[in-house]
């Protein structure tokens, strides 16, 4: 129906063509008449894609602001972060080292408190030592002289025989103590001896361990910066799909929105063709009505040359037959 009303509409304006080149004589509100009006081209519609189309630029570039500004704040966080670890690491170092040296000064003063009281101990065995070798040399004379004033030559080898007696089992009593001295001598010097080595191999456990951590915790660490970079690269990958999902989700509404628009400006040219078209139909009565007036006036024009010129009407119709 649409196609028949457009070509009526093209007929009418063939007419139209003709009969304003035909007339010699054409009045001016005929003129007025013949100027229909034109369709604008739909501005209003051109404008409003263009300003969605600049929204549209300008919400990807905010979001593409946001995203940047996302990004150097969690470059941010994680180097503060990593700082702060590193700050607590070299804390928690300094702390250990203040630590091990304040142990080092502590066991140092213990030893030499320690050798301190050995000695003062070793100069106090020595001071009743001499006082007991004393005390026996006055022993001893006083017995001498008791035994000389009290029992005579008999008693007195019998004192002599004692006294040798007794010097033997002060001797072996002296060499016992001389023995037992160097042996807890001994004994303390090996103590000491175990004890150091017993406190090097102990430090040299700790710097081992003190090493192996180090070591085991730089490799945690490494682990974890490889962790970390897999799972920064992981979310940006989900990113970009979630990016490209809502950018599809996106493209995907404005190209329904292009189907609707389509569908609404279809609709609406074809309300602006029937329009037209009831338009030129209303004209239509107008334009027969002049084409009978110019048909009138031809006739009237034929008759007139006819009355001047007798022959014109058999010339015309032979021209006509031809």
């Amino acid at each position: 129906m649409l196609k028949t009303q457009q070509e009526k509409i093209e007929q009418l304006q063939h007419l139209r063509q003709d009969s304003s080149s035909s007339l010699v004589e054409t009045p001016t509100n005929y003129a007025d008449m013949q100027e229909t009006p034109k369709s604008e081209p739909p501005s209003s519609q051109r404008s409003a894609a263009e300003q969605k189309f600049s929204k549209l630029v300008k919400n990807m570039e905010e979001r593409s602001k946001a995203r940047e500004r996302s990004r150097q704040e969690r470059d941010e966080r994680q180097r503060r972060i990593t700082e702060e670890r590193l700050a607590k690491i070299e804390a928690e170092e300094e702390d250990k080292l203040r630590k091990e040296q304040e142990e080092k000064k502590r066991k140092l003063e213990e030893l030499k408190e320690k050798k301190l009281i050995e000695k003062k101990k070793q100069l106090e065995k020595e001071s009743e030592d001499r006082a007991y070798q004393e005390n026996m040399k006055k022993a001893e004379a006083f017995y001498k002289k008791y035994a000389v004033r009290c029992y005579g030559l008999k008693p007195w080898k019998k004192y002599v025989e004692g006294i040798h007696a007794s010097m033997r089992i002060a001797e072996r009593f002296h060499n016992l103590c001389v023995l037992r001295r160097m042996i807890r001598g001994w004994s303390s010097y090996s103590r000491e001896m175990n004890r150091e080595r017993n406190e090097r191999a102990n430090e040299f456990y700790r710097k081992y361990l003190v090493r192996h951590s180090f070591h085991c915790w730089t490799i945690y660490r490494n682990h974890q910066f490889i962790e970390e970079e897999k799972a920064e690269r992981f979310y940006l990958i989900g990113l970009r799909k979630k990016a490209f999902t809502v950018w599809l989700a996106l493209t995907q509404d404005e190209k329904i929105a292009s189907w609707e628009k389509e569908r609404i400006a279809k609709e609406h040219n074809t309300k602006r063709m029937v329009k037209n078209a009831f338009r030129e139909w209303k004209w239509l009565p107008i334009e027969v009505k002049r084409e009978r007036e110019k048909e009138k006036r031809m006739a009237e024009l034929r008759k007139r040359v006819q009355s001047l010129l007798p022959d014109f009407g058999t010339g015309t119709s032979s021209t006509d037959a031809s």
